[in-house]
């Protein structure tokens, strides 16, 4: 197996150093709150306690370290320099691994503990319906981060993240379409205005088939609109998040086995160290503490909160790997950003009125 590794240019090889005091603060807390979570100790350790504003301030602790892990996506496909498909393998295998034998565990100890319950035929249906829409869903996913890792490499984080981002656009076009929710004018107006700003961040690119840029954003709109779509379906299966976790992902594991499987003794350790630690970092770890967030702030808080990471995407862009950045770049990602925020925002306020 080979062991030689060559780091990306333009990245002088110190990219620890170069996250700063503030990415280093943000790991120890999300690995200290992922494996050893006692809110006294954290109180202790990092300011924040048992209150309920020091419940809100973990809380959003905890977004802000999930979605700083989330951004680190693109600095380990760029210093892994691994084949698409053979992140995305480890990207779906690591929580599929540990949520199946978590969720597995959870299951006997249920079984052993509670007395036996008699099926009855007319849950099959629903069931099936279920399963059949988190398969979908699963292969989806798939196909997703393909088009997700395939852009990634081809176009600047900077880009990414702002293209990715137009996902919730997509999700309120198929929830009127597919679930049949209303779509005011308002909602009409922050589509216009989405588009506008992917517009702008497309205008920098040469408009080619050829172009790298525009076959990067490209691949990463298909991948925001089959995010989307996943969701919806998952929606509907009426899962449970651990349980549609699980099955998002494991459809992937088996598409991109044989990749995996393929190259696997071609690739340094170095380069599978960097994939593996996506796979956990961003595959589980992320995603507990944003769940775990979740549960004590606001769903608009945390809405406002997870467009972070475009701030942290560009950081990495712009000062670690010394990615061009422009204008473009600005106001697109302002539009994209203030529609969905606005958005969101306004439906908080009509909630409230509501109740």
């Amino acid at each position: 197996m080979s062991t030689n590794f060559t780091t990306p240019a333009g990245v002088d090889g110190r990219i620890i150093g170069r996250t700063g005091v503030l990415g280093q603060r943000l790991l120890e807390f999300s690995f200290y709150s992922f494996f050893r979570y006692d809110e006294e100790e954290l109180f202790v350790r990092f300011g924040v306690g048992k209150k309920m504003s020091e419940k809100k301030h973990l809380g959003v602790l905890q977004i802000i370290s999930a979605v700083f892990l989330m951004s680190c996506s693109g600095p380990f496909l760029r210093m892994a320099q691994l084949p698409s498909g053979a992140m995305a393998f480890v990207r779906c295998a690591v929580p599929s691994v540990i949520l199946g034998i978590y969720l597995g565990f959870k299951s006997l100890m249920q079984q052993s503990s509670s007395a036996p319950v008699v099926s009855q035929s007319h849950s099959a249906k629903p069931q099936k319906a279920k399963y059949a829409l988190l398969i979908l869903a699963s292969l989806l996913n798939a196909l997703r981060l393909w088009f997700f890792f395939e852009g990634y490499a081809r176009t600047t984080m900077g880009n990414a993240v702002i293209v990715l981002n137009t996902w919730p656009i997509f999700a309120m076009l198929y929830g009127a379409l597919l679930l049949k929710e209303s779509l005011r004018f308002r909602d009409a107006f922050f589509l216009m205005m989405a588009f506008a700003g992917m517009v702008t961040v497309y205008s920098g690119a040469e408009f080619s088939l050829a172009d790298g840029d525009f076959q990067g954003m490209t691949m990463l709109l298909l991948s925001a609109a089959i995010y989307s779509l996943s969701i919806v379906l998952i929606r509907q299966s009426g899962a449970g998040r651990l349980e549609s976790t699980f099955w998002q992902n494991l459809g992937g594991t088996f598409v991109f086995l044989p990749l995996f499987l393929k190259i696997s003794s071609e690739a340094s350790l170095l380069s599978w160290g960097f994939a593996f630690a996506n796979g956990f970092l961003v595959g589980v770890v992320a995603f507990s503490l944003f769940f775990s967030g979740l549960k004590r702030l606001p769903a608009a808080m945390v809405g406002h909160l997870a467009y972070c990471e475009v701030l942290f995407v560009l950081s990495w862009s712009v000062f670690v790997f010394h990615e061009p950045a422009g204008w473009r770049h600005l106001v697109g990602g302002v539009l994209i950003i203030s529609s969905m925020v606005l958005r969101a925002e306004l439906a908080r306020r009509r909630t409230r009125m509501s109740s």
